[in-house]
């Protein structure tokens, strides 16, 4: 086990692991930790089978074993088992379609058949699927308004500053409707797009002006372990990546944030953000509220998640002076970047969207507002006709070359304890 650095040495060190392990796009790959989406050719409720181990889970997180290139594996890295308390083991779906969901209670004798709205909310809240996730050093785990620290301080605590390339996207390779369908359990996932052979995506934000919304192809499905099926292959090949995070030393990174699928969500909310530490134990916490504190409405499943530090000028440019009112302005405020889920169809009471597009990135000041801070990403696939209603599936920030400098500068002090919120 990796032990967290404390000396200048050791700074030094991980500065150095970081700046060779990003010397290329494809050198990040190796790096990242990811999960797979339901229903992916790897994943235990793939539905098709293809003659491919299912082993792949979810709700687990996975990382690319190194040593295997030229064709990396991936490797189980954060278990989802501390989630149930140990009931599955690690493993939400046997082997899709089983198992098969009951049918919900008849609301009288005259009844004859399903109540679809109800059997799908049952068959949701059965399941898990990891959605979103992201994993750092030491953040506040009570997100108060306004929370600040110097840039250094949260570049050290792997919570890094958006900027035109250092944001990365994973795209969603399924349609918007969900895996049960009335009477039966259906294809997980619909069985109804093209499969993309990228999986990540180097893009940008900014926080006023021309927003970005194109994407530069970055890591395939071979670079993160999956299988490397082309487009080609049809539309029942469809590996998804659907949390990502970045990480190099990744063993200091105790405190796991994450958000769930509404379409295997255990009975969480898809719109919160929840928080555990990576030790093993069952220790969730409800942490960021979807209404109060992300600014979303209450139906809405927040899809991708990611912190970010943003300065004080880009702060006032997206919520306004009320919110930077008593803030200091020489340090950098706590906030995060969010996508959304596409409406499902069958879940006809909500939409999971809260209004807001599936292909746009979001920053949320954790204080109840939003703003977009990206284009909208839909016709990054406007070459393949076959791929539609783009969805931003997972997000990820690696560190730009400032930020590592401040690892270097900022990781002795940050190590022996983060400072709690100034000015």
């Amino acid at each position: 086990m990796k032990t967290v650095p404390t000396t200048l040495t050791a700074a030094l060190a991980m500065a150095v692991l970081i700046v060779t392990g990003a010397a290329s796009a494809q050198n990040y790959c190796k790096d990242y930790l990811y999960s797979t989406d339901l229903g992916g050719d790897m994943d235990l409720s793939d539905p098709s089978g293809n003659g491919i181990a299912n082993w792949m889970d979810c709700g687990a997180i996975y990382r690319v074993n190194e040593q295997a290139q030229p064709d990396p594996v991936p490797v189980l890295w954060k278990d989802d088992d501390p989630l149930d308390g140990g009931v599955w083991t690690g493993v939400p779906f046997n082997s899709a379609p089983q198992p098969m969901p009951g049918q919900a209670t008849p609301p009288g004798p005259s009844f004859s058949g399903f109540i679809p709205e109800q059997t799908v909310a049952d068959a949701y809240a059965a399941y898990f699927d990891l959605d979103g996730e992201d994993q750092v050093i030491s953040p506040p785990v009570n997100i108060v308004k306004g929370f600040q620290l110097t840039a250094t301080e949260f570049a050290a605590a792997g919570i890094y500053v958006p900027g035109l390339n250092n944001v990365r996207l994973s795209f969603e390779n399924d349609d918007a409707p969900g895996w049960f369908d009335q009477s039966h359990v259906s294809d997980v996932p619909s069985l109804v797009k093209t499969d993309n052979d990228f999986e990540t995506y180097i893009a940008g934000i900014r926080c006023s002006g021309s927003l970005p919304n194109t994407a530069i192809v970055e890591c395939d499905e071979r670079q993160m372990g999956l299988y490397p099926y082309m487009p080609s292959a049809g539309q029942d090949h469809d590996d998804d990546v659907d949390a990502l995070d970045w990480h190099k030393e990744n063993d200091a990174f105790a405190d796991r944030y994450f958000t769930v699928d509404h379409e295997a969500h255990l009975g969480l909310d898809p719109g919160d953000i929840y928080h555990t530490k990576n030790d093993g134990t069952v220790n969730i916490q409800m942490v960021i509220d979807d209404v109060n504190q992300i600014g979303v409405l209450d139906d809405t499943d927040v899809d991708a998640w990611e912190f970010v530090n943003i300065d004080i000028d880009c702060a006032e440019t997206l919520f306004g002076t009320d919110f930077v009112n008593g803030l200091n302005p020489n340090l950098n405020v706590l906030a995060a970047i969010f996508s959304v889920d596409q409406d499902d169809p069958d879940t006809t009471a909500v939409d999971e969207s809260g209004g807001l597009n599936p292909s746009v990135i979001y920053m949320t000041n954790l204080a109840s507002q939003y703003a977009a801070v990206s284009g909208d990403y839909s016709g990054v696939f406007s070459e393949n006709p076959l791929i539609e209603n783009v969805d931003i599936d997972a997000l990820a920030l690696v560190p730009e070359p400032s930020a590592i400098l401040m690892l270097l500068a900022g990781a002795v002090g940050l190590f022996g304890g983060l400072r709690r919120r100034r000015g």
